[in-house]
C-alpha cells in the first residue's frame, strides 16, 4: 500500500514537474509542498483536490490504493513519451486548467 505522500510524489514526478513548479501551480511555498510530500504537514482536502487538478489526476487517486485504470493508462502512455514532449504537455494542461478557473 502506498501513502498519500509516496502518491503526490508520483503524480509530481510523472508530470515532470518540481516542488517549486507544483508550489507557483498551488500559490503556496515550495517548502509547504516538501513538507507535505514528507509527510510533516497533512494537506487539507482542498489542497489535496488542487494537487489534483495540477496533476491531471482525481482525488480518489491520490488518496486511493491504487490509480484507476484510466488513470493508469494515460500514465502509461504518458510516461512512455520523450521526456521534452512530457513537460510540453504538463505545460499545456497547467494552462488549460488555469484558463478553466482551477487554479
Amino acid at each position: 500500500m502506498t501513502t498519500l505522500q509516496q502518491r503526490l510524489r508520483y503524480y509530481r514526478k510523472r508530470c515532470a514537474m518540481t516542488q517549486a513548479d507544483v508550489a507557483e501551480q498551488l500559490g503556496v511555498s515550495a517548502s509547504l509542498v516538501t513538507r507535505i510530500e514528507q509527510g510533516q504537514v497533512s494537506p487539507r482536502i482542498e489542497q489535496i483536490a488542487a494537487f489534483a487538478r495540477v496533476y491531471g489526476c482525481s482525488v480518489a487517486d491520490l488518496v486511493g490504493d491504487e490509480p484507476s485504470s484510466e488513470s493508469a493508462r494515460m500514465a502509461a502512455q504518458i510516461d512512455s513519451l520523450d521526456p521534452e514532449v512530457r513537460a510540453g504537455l504538463t505545460v499545456l494542461v497547467s494552462a488549460m486548467v488555469k484558463r478553466m478557473g482551477g487554479d
